[in-house]
């Protein structure tokens, strides 16, 4: 996991708590876009395909 940044695992953590993009957003006061971008990225680093895989990806290596 040294390819995820910080802010990336934040990112995972909130989605796998059920959070949507416009509340990560609010959260760490950044734009919706950039919540989308980080999640393209993150979904292309871990070869996931949507968020219910990141979920169970974050479960699986203990993020949660």
């Amino acid at each position: 996991m040294e390819y995820l940044t910080p802010q990336k695992i934040k990112i995972i953590k909130l989605v796998a708590e059920g959070y949507e993009n416009s509340e990560i957003a609010k959260l760490l006061n950044i734009s919706i876009s950039t919540v989308k971008t980080y999640l393209r990225t993150i979904f292309e680093d871990l070869c996931l395909r949507n968020r219910a895989q990141l979920a169970a990806w974050a479960v699986k290596n203990g993020l949660l």
